[in-house]
């Protein structure tokens, strides 16, 4: 018998690790944003 070589999928692509820079991005300019809307209410509301 011969075996069939299992399809070649990219890792790189299909690895949790490849998507978490995208992840934390998001996540840093979500919290950027609420920081500057949290100084922003007090200051610059008038």
């Amino acid at each position: 018998m011969t075996e069939t070589p299992a399809p070649a999928t990219d890792s790189a692509t299909d690895s949790p690790s490849a998507r978490r820079p995208a992840r934390q991005l998001l996540a840093a300019s979500v919290g950027n944003a609420v920081e500057w809307y949290d100084w922003y209410c007090p200051t610059g509301s008038d």
